[in-house]
């Protein structure tokens, strides 16, 4: 079973957003996040800056946790209203450098991102914030992409030559919702891979918002020729897939000429998988 809604807890530390106010405090070099005017309603999220030494993906695809890891900085933002800017000064800790200081100098391809913040009010009488979910019912295959909703901007390269630099990004791009393509992949169920989903009561009620559980069924040969028979089950309850896939896939066709490393192993068993699940002297008769 999988939940379309899935909860991601936080454990990184919120830091105080610092605009120029004229009070004199030397903010060191900046970067100026602005929200633009072309979108509508006020932002609630995490602002994440990324800059990377590269530009062959887009700098918010490549923080990681090995040493080719873009640099990034993050601060919650509430309320940001269209038009309006927010500062990352060297105040905002980052992630591997921990401050803005440490990129004097360098030439950079510098990326804003807000994931949005949800609001749950529990059945139990408690509010809490959550990050959105990053499963949509596109998929993603547990690869985290950005959630639904997420504010990002163009890539823009840039150099913070000294302490009172600044570099301008703007929030003009909005990740849209994509439709489900279904546990087969397809868009649509198969012969063989049906997509269940049931909306809980219980998660729902505690939750304060439809809870929508999704399992994907992988079903016998000749089902449909058989309504009224009964079969054993079996469940598999790992990670997040965005199709079948119980310790491994499910194909119908032979592995691809062109496939290469764990992509070719994984179709070779998922072709020897259908093999016997249909075969009526294979394993599973």
């Amino acid at each position: 079973l999988r939940m379309r809604l899935s909860l991601i807890f936080v454990a990184v530390a919120t830091v105080a957003t610092t605009l120029h106010d004229g009070s004199g405090y030397d903010s060191g070099p900046v970067v100026r996040v602005k929200l633009s005017e072309s979108l509508t309603g006020k932002v609630f999220g995490r602002l994440v800056l990324y800059a990377a030494v590269s530009n062959e993906t887009e700098p918010r695809t490549q923080c990681s946790d090995n040493q080719e890891t873009a640099q990034a900085f993050g601060i919650d933002v509430e309320s940001l209203c269209p038009g309006c800017t927010i500062d990352i000064d060297k105040k905002v800790r980052g992630y591997p450098r921990v401050s803005l200081e440490e990129l004097i100098g360098r030439q950079l391809y510098f990326q804003a991102e807000v994931r949005p913040y949800s609001r749950y009010n529990r059945g139990d009488g408690v509010s809490v914030v959550l990050p959105t979910s990053c499963v949509n019912p596109a998929g993603g295959n547990g690869q985290y992409p950005s959630p639904v909703g997420s504010l990002y901007s163009d890539v823009i390269k840039g150099e913070l030559k000294s302490s009172s630099s600044v570099v301008s990004v703007e929030l003009t791009h909005v990740v849209a919702p994509e439709a489900s393509r279904g546990c087969s992949g397809m868009g649509s169920d198969t012969e063989f891979i049906k997509t269940v989903q049931v909306t809980s009561p219980a998660l729902s009620k505690f939750w304060g918002r439809p809870i929508v559980l999704e399992a994907c069924v992988l079903l016998p040969l000749d089902y449909h020729q058989h309504p009224n028979a009964r079969y054993p089950l079996v469940i598999a309850h790992g990670h997040f897939s965005a199709t079948w896939m119980a310790g491994g896939s499910f194909r119908t066709t032979p592995p691809s000429k062109d496939a290469k490393g764990y992509d070719k192993v994984d179709q070779q068993y998922g072709y020897y998988l259908y093999k016997n699940w249909t075969n009526p002297n294979g394993t599973f008769f």
